[in-house]
């Protein structure tokens, strides 16, 4: 089963990022470029519920910052 969860997640990464090129063409590419550069967190969540890793502390609050800064640079 982890086998099948895994194909599937990494499939569907390069639709992601296809959307991601073709929003950034459509809209703004700053909003576009910020929410792409979250893959590294995006990759930390699915480790967690496809592999079930366990987030450390400081991926828990690298999470949070990442988070943080999104919603700070799109936020104006």
């Amino acid at each position: 089963m982890a086998v099948a969860q895994t194909s599937v997640a990494s499939g569907l990464w390069p639709v992601v990022a296809t959307k991601l090129v073709a929003g950034a063409l459509l809209w703004a590419f700053v909003l576009v470029s910020v929410v792409g550069s979250m893959f590294p967190a995006i990759t930390v969540l699915l480790a967690r519920v496809i592999l079930d890793e366990q987030i450390g502390r400081v991926q828990a609050l690298g999470l949070v910052l990442a988070l943080a800064a999104v919603g700070l640079i799109v936020g104006g």
